[in-house]
């Protein structure tokens, strides 16, 4: 094949096979074999299914039904008999094969890249990690202790963080909402009172953010629901609405169901004594 031929089938990474108003034949046949061997190479991946044996088609209904007649004391019956023939596996879909595993190492050495990506000390432990004694369990449960100390550090940084941020926002806007206001008021005078906003080109987000004035909507904030529904009750009852709250009590369920063995919907009952493992 000639450079240019090679570089042409090369940057083909589509393989598509369409014949080209530039094509010249060994190129176009090149392609076609590409995208066999591609095509073929997809169906052997994975491992044969197990209900096909590897054919992708199983016996079953067909979905149609023979309609059959007998007679049987001087009366005629009928029925109908389901027609049975090769459909589709359910199980691999018609392919007749089963996806292998995923690459627990490669999924690791992903998993484990993003975590270092955070700039924390993260242990470093084989995800094929055979750990045979007190001091190997140690050191692994002592892993999971440092990166969750690491975790809680973190989020408790970024709340101060955080926090910080919002102190800073939150005085731009009460201290400078007013001049704002007042810049917009003016903009709009002298426009002649057209309008009820104007445009700010802040640079950040959207290329525009609107400032102006609309007409608020009715509302009432409760903003101590014990005390208004208090006065409510006394003043004006009908904007009071009374419910009844049941809660389930667990010690009656408990005895109940350790005397009769019986289970009640929505429950789920756990004895004690059972030897159960924990790390802390």
């Amino acid at each position: 094949m000639s450079e240019t031929m090679a570089e042409f089938v090369n940057d083909d990474a589509t393989h598509d096979d369409t014949w080209r108003d530039d094509d010249d034949p060994a190129a176009f046949l090149h392609r076609r074999e590409l995208r066999q061997d591609a095509e073929a190479d997809a169906a052997q991946r994975g491992h044969p299914c197990p209900d096909c044996e590897g054919r992708g088609e199983v016996m079953g209904q067909s979905g149609t039904a023979m309609r059959q007649t007998y007679d049987e004391g001087g009366e005629r019956y009928e029925y109908e008999e389901p027609l049975y023939d090769l459909v589709p596996c359910g199980t691999c879909d018609g392919t007749g094969r089963i996806p292998d595993a995923p690459d627990m190492q490669a999924a690791y050495d992903a998993m484990y890249a993003d975590a270092e990506e955070a700039q924390l000390p993260v242990p470093a432990i084989p995800w094929d990690y055979q750990l045979t004694n007190r001091k190997e369990a140690a050191y692994v449960v002592g892993a999971i202790q440092m990166v969750e100390r690491q975790i809680k550090d973190r989020r408790a940084q970024y709340e101060i963080e955080v926090a910080k941020l919002r102190r800073l926002v939150d005085f731009w806007r009460t201290h400078y909402t007013p001049a704002v206001e007042a810049v917009v008021r003016a903009e709009l005078v002298a426009a002649g009172g057209k309008g009820r906003s104007i445009t700010l080109a802040t640079g950040v987000g959207k290329t525009l953010t609107r400032a102006g004035f609309k007409k608020s909507r009715e509302r009432l904030d409760v903003v101590n629901e014990q005390a208004a529904v208090s006065w409510a009750d006394e003043n004006l009852p009908q904007a009071v609405q009374k419910t009844t709250k049941f809660s389930l009590l667990r010690d009656p369920v408990t005895q109940h169901i350790k005397a009769t063995g019986e289970k009640p919907d929505g429950c789920e009952y756990h004895p004690g004594g059972v030897d159960t493992f924990f790390i802390r």
